[in-house]
Order: structure tokens, then C-alpha cells, then sequence
């Protein structure tokens, strides 16, 4: 097998290195690198995957023995990609693995062949020896040559020394032959007879496990047997876990019970009570507040007014002012605007002052010499401004244009001073050439490959015809109705399939995550209920709102305008009204308390039931992902059906 991808997980220097070998068109891989990089270790590491990670091997420095890894990605005869992991261990040392996640087994089950596809046939040592030299063996090969040992060593020597030992090459042959196969039905040891009498005992057991209709028969109600007692346990199951619901639900709601009917007994003790709204206390407080504050309030003006009491009877009275009494409150009411009139005044004195200094700076930059009046009285008139900014405007077009004038014959004054000794030619014809002459190198490669495709053509039509010839077909013509499969389509269709087919299992896994979670936060909900029953503050503004409802119906009933004609309610109907209301608010309160006693575990379900609502959400919309990947899997399987068919019949009507 060929092999495309190495991992080397933990071997020798590597961690987690992975090394890729080419695509399968690609017939050389050359691997290089600086001494001490790895190079040699990562040759044993093919080796060791392929033939199993030695006893005392050298390669275990940096990784213990029982933690050494390799593996890599094979092409197995049909093509298809194989991953596997080495081992350093005893026993069944190789694993299969998903080609694309190494780090997860695969659930196919190890080939018993792959062994033999791995070795092709070949021992450690046949395979070092034709695929892992290295210098070592270079050096001590080269040896063996100049000493004459060794069969290659041998046969080089006689050769040169014009010395002819047949009989001994043909008895080392024959030696190596006997090593290969042994005539004979006791031949045992060589290697084709072992091979042989393994395909033999591999047809006796495909014989063995070759299933008798009888035996399919009693497998198969044998099956339908155990499907109908699964089922049954199945439905016993489902009985069960409806019981154990409802009495974990019964032993969940024991303590509200209990706490009912305790609550029902101080109820019963309160009858005589009476029923203080939800913002007594506060209100209480609030009042109680504001009467020690009015009661402060009436003292301290009590005091004032006896102090202005006791000021007024020490006025003595003026019958001239007491005359004048109406104009006295009239100049009183307009003191106001007066001090109001007067602030203003002040505002706009210091606004005039920033103005007038703004003014004289202005002047100052204009002409030190004269005042501001006389500067403004220099001001020219309207449309003498207009005249003077649109003179102003010409002589900056002017300015511009001379710039423009100079800049010019400056120019031209040099073209002038220039020598005339090989006229040049322009920008235009330059920046031309240098285009062509770079569009002209771009298209070198196109030219030279236009040059050759006549010859390829005529070479690619030698071999149309060739093939015709193999296929039976004598013109070319009976094969253009056809529209057989190209290889690019079958990889896109195959690619398609195998990223589907990977979506799908990540969104199986993401569903079983998922479903783990959902059983995890099931378990925690179940564990806080156990504890006894504890409401949320979504349960407590339910019931809240449930009470107000009830209480704005009695409010509408008492009113007469709960009816949709303006009718009053019957009072039969208003008086069972009352009852609800009652346990509405006990209910309410009670919701409210338990969850001001125990706040956290509140908290705490509140919390569970958000992630259980949010997860299942999440397993919904998978699932309905996963049913879309599955749908758009059966349509690319069936046009790959379809286009196979098509292209049979076209085969068939050329008669090929």
C-alpha cells in the first residue's frame, strides 16, 4: 500500500509531527533537512509502522516505551484511504483510524489482510535491505563488494576474475528456490506452500460460515422473539418510569402539602384578622414619618407666629401710611421685576464691555492710528464689496496662470538646451514597447506550448484509435452519443459524498452532546426538586398577575361594569368571585415567601430551566439540519444512480 500521509504522534525526536508524502501521481518524495533534523528517524519510523515498533528500540529517548505512537494514511488496492496507528506493545499492535481524525478510532473493523498489504510479503530485513539503506549499509555493502563476500560480492569477483561457477550459482538458486516453494504434500516451510495451505484453510472456514437456510430460519425467529420481548420490557419500562414520575412528583409536592396545611392553620387562628394590603408596613412608616415631620412643622410656625404677633403689637399705628396701604402693595407685587430687570441690565452692560474690546483689537489690526468709528465709516458699500472681492478673484486666476505660463517655458527651455544627438521617442511609444515586450515574456510559455500541440494531438489521436481498436469499435463516430463520467466529476460527486457524510457525523455528535447535557441538567433540576418544591420569580409575578385579575373582576362586578352591556354581574356570581380571589392572594404570598426563604435554590432551577429550554432549542434546530443532510445525501446518491444507468444504456445501444 501506498503511503500518502506519516504521523508521527510520539517517536523518536517528533511530537505530533505530521509529514506529507505527495498525492498518488506524484512518484518521488524527497525529504531533506540538516543533520540531527530526524531524517533517519523518521525512515525507521516507516519501517516500525509497517513491521512493528522492535523490542529495544533506539528511537524511545524523549518518549517512554509505552507511549510511542506512529501511524499514517495508506491507499489500500481500491484506492480508498486507510488510516492506521502502530503501538509500541505485544499482541495486536496496529489500530485502525479515520483517515481525516487521527486521534479517534474508526469503527470499521482492522482487514485481517492488511498485514499483508502492509509488508507486501517481505520480511524486515528484505525490506531494509531493498527500501532502507542508508549510509551505514552503503559503506558496509561497498566493503562486502572489495572483500569478495556476500552473493552480489561473489558474482562480481568471478566475473572480473573470468573464473565460471556455475553449479554453485545454480545451487545457491536452487537453495533460494527451495525457500520460495517445495514440491511435495509435505512441504510445509516455504513460502508459496505456506501461502497455498493458508488460502486452503481460508476456503474450509468461507465453507464453515456459509449460513443454511435453516439456520437463517431459526436466527430469524429467533430475532423476531427477542424484538417482541424487547418491546414488552420496553412498554414495562415506560409503565415504570410513568410511576416513578409521578411519585417523585408526589414526594416533590409533600412539603408544599405540609406547608399548606400549616399555613391553613394560622389562617384559621387569623380568621378574626383583618387583611392589611402588600404595602402596609411601608405605608405605616411613611405615615408615621410624615406626622412627627407635621407635627415639627405646626411648632415651629406656632413659635413664628407668636413671634410676628408679639412684632405687630409693638408697631404702633400711622394713619397716613395705613392710608396708602393699596399703593404699598402694588410697588411690593413690581419689586420683582424690578430686580429681575436690573439683572438683565447687568448682563448686557458686560456683554457690551466683550463686544467693545472685541472691536478695538479688530481696529488695532486694521490701523493703530485710527479709531473703530472711523474705520467703520471707511467701510465700503455693498456692491463696492461685491466689486472688490470679484476683482480679488481674477488676480488669483491671474497669479495661477503665470505659474502655469513660467512653468512651461521653463520646460521648453530645456527641451532647447538639450543635445539633438539621437532623437528618442516619446513616453507613449516607450511605455508601449515596454508592455509588449513583457506581454511578449508572459506568453512565452503559451507559444512554446502552441509550438508542440500538434504533435500531441497527432499522438493523442494514435492513441484514440488504439483504443477503439481494444474496445471493438472501428469509427469514432459511434462513440459521440456517449457522455461517460469524467474522472473530475466522479471525484466532485465522491468529495461531495465524503464532506456530507462528515457533516452528518458532526452533527451527531453535537445532538449527543446535547442530549448528555439535557440529561446532566435533568439530574441537577431533579436533585433541587427532591429537596421539596421552590417557586421562581417568574412563578411569583404569574400568581401576582393572576390575583390582580381577579381582583380588578370583583373591582368591575362592585362597580356594575363587568358585564359587556354596562349590566351589573349577578351577585351569586359576584360571591363565588370572592373565594378565588381569597386563595389567589394566599397563594401569592405564599409563592413569595417560599421564594424569600430559599433565594438561591430559586436561582439556581430558574437558571436549569433557561439551559434545558435553550439546549433543547439547539437539539431541535440540529436536528432539523441533520434531517436536511440527509435528505440532500439521498439525492446525491441517487443521481449518481441515475447517471450510472444512462451511461449502461449508452454502452449499450453503441453495443459496447
Amino acid at each position: 500500500m501506498k503511503l500518502v500521509r506519516l504521523y508521527l504522534s510520539a517517536f523518536g525526536p517528533f511530537t505530533d509531527r505530521v509529514i506529507e508524502l505527495g498525492s498518488t501521481g506524484q512518484p518521488v518524495v524527497l525529504i531533506h533537512g540538516p543533520n540531527e533534523a530526524g531524517k533517519s528517524a523518521t525512515r525507521r519510523a516507516i519501517g516500525d509502522l509497517r513491521f512493528g515498533i522492535g523490542h529495544s528500540s533506539t528511537d524511545a529517548f524523549r518518549h517512554p516505551y509505552a507511549t510511542m505512537r506512529v501511524g499514517g494514511v495508506f491507499l489500500d488496492p481500491q484506492g480508498q484511504e486507510i488510516g492506521l496507528m502502530r503501538r509500541k506493545g505485544k499482541g495486536q499492535t496496529l489500530s485502525r483510524r479515520e483517515p481525516r481524525q487521527m486521534d479517534q478510532e474508526s469503527a470499521e473493523p482492522l482487514n485481517p489482510l492488511i498485514d499483508g498489504w502492509l509488508t507486501g510479503g517481505l520480511s524486515r530485513d528484505e525490506y531494509d535491505t531493498l527500501f532502507g539503506l542508508d549510509h551505514a549499509s552503503l559503506r558496509q555493502g561497498g566493503q562486502a563488494l572489495l572483500e569478495g563476500e556476500g552473493e552480489v560480492g561473489a558474482a562480481l569477483f568471478e566475473a572480473s576474475a573470468g573464473v565460471h561457477s556455475v553449479k554453485a550459482l545454480l545451487s545457491r538458486l536452487d537453495q533460494s528456490a527451495r525457500q520460495l516453494y517445495m514440491p511435495g504434500s509435505h512441504a510445509r516451510n516455504a513460502r508459496i506452500n505456506e501461502a497455498v495451505r493458508t488460502f486452503e484453510q481460508g476456503q474450509d472456514d468461507f465453507r464453515k460460515a456459509v449460513l443454511r437456510p435453516q439456520h437463517w430460519s431459526d436466527l430469524d425467529r429467533r430475532h423476531d422473539d427477542a424484538a417482541r420481548m424487547l418491546n414488552e420490557q420496553l412498554a414495562q419500562q415506560r409503565d415504570l418510569s410513568g410511576q416513578l414520575t409521578a411519585i417523585r412528583e408526589l414526594r416533590a409536592v409533600a412539603p408544599m402539602l405540609r406547608a399548606r396545611d400549616q399555613s391553613a392553620a394560622v389562617l384559621a387562628t387569623l380568621a378574626d384578622a383583618v387583611v392589611l394590603p402588600e404595602d402596609a408596613p411601608a405605608a405605616l412608616a411613611a405615615a408615621q414619618s410624615g406626622l412627627e415631620q407635621a407635627r415639627g412643622n405646626a411648632q415651629r410656625a406656632r413659635a413664628a407666629l407668636e413671634r410676628e404677633q408679639a412684632r405687630l403689637a409693638a408697631i404702633p399705628e400711622d394713619d397716613a401710611v395705613l392710608r396708602q396701604a393699596p399703593a404699598i402693595d402694588r410697588l411690593a407685587g413690581a419689586a420683582g421685576q424690578v430686580d429681575a430687570l436690573l439683572d438683565e441690565l447687568a448682563q448686557a452692560g458686560v456683554q457690551a464691555d466683550h463686544h467693545r474690546e472685541a472691536l478695538h483689537r479688530l481696529a488695532a489690526r486694521i490701523d493703530t492710528a485710527m479709531t473703530p468709528e472711523a474705520l467703520v465709516a471707511l467701510a465700503p458699500a455693498p456692491a463696492a464689496r461685491a466689486r472688490i472681492e470679484g476683482a480679488l478673484r481674477e488676480a488669483e486666476q491671474a497669479a495661477q496662470d503665470i505659474a502655469a505660463s513660467d512653468a512651461a517655458l521653463a520646460r521648453l527651455d530645456e527641451e532647447t538646451l538639450a543635445p539633438a544627438e539621437a532623437p528618442l521617442p516619446g513616453p507613449a511609444v516607450r511605455t508601449a514597447l515596454r508592455s509588449a515586450r513583457i506581454e511578449a515574456t508572459r506568453q512565452e510559455a503559451s507559444l512554446r506550448r502552441l509550438a508542440g500541440l500538434p504533435a500531441e494531438i497527432e499522438t493523442a489521436q494514435r492513441a484514440l484509435t488504439g483504443a477503439l481498436r481494444a474496445v471493438g469499435v472501428t469509427q469514432r463516430e459511434a462513440l459521440e452519443p456517449m457522455n461517460p463520467l469524467l474522472d473530475a466529476e466522479i471525484d466532485l460527486a465522491l468529495s461531495q459524498r465524503e464532506q456530507l457524510s462528515t457533516q452528518g457525523a458532526d452533527l451527531q455528535r453535537r445532538i449527543a452532546e446535547i442530549d448528555a447535557a439535557l440529561g446532566q441538567e435533568t439530574g441537577r433540576q431533579q436533585d433541587l426538586l427532591v429537596q421539596g418544591a421552590v417557586p421562581t420569580a417568574q412563578d411569583v409575578a404569574q400568581a401576582r398577575a393572576h390575583r390582580d385579575a381577579l381582583w380588578q373582576a370583583i373591582r368591575a362586578g362592585l362597580e356594575g361594569t363587568d358585564a359587556p352591556n354596562g349590566a351589573s354581574a349577578p351577585d351569586d356570581e359576584r360571591a363565588a368571585r370572592a373565594p378565588d380571589y381569597e386563595r389567589a392572594v394566599r397563594a401569592a404570598d405564599r409563592l413569595a415567601d417560599d421564594l424569600a426563604r430559599d433565594t438561591q435554590r430559586a436561582a439556581l432551577l430558574q437558571a436549569s430551566r433557561r439551559e434545558i429550554d435553550k439546549l433543547t432549542g439547539d437539539r431541535s434546530l440540529l436536528t432539523v439540519r441533520l434531517l436536511a443532510q440527509d435528505r440532500q445525501t439521498q439525492d446525491l446518491q441517487q443521481r449518481l444512480l441515475d447517471q450510472q444507468q444512462l451511461q449502461q444504456q449508452e454502452c449499450q445501444a453503441a453495443q459496447l
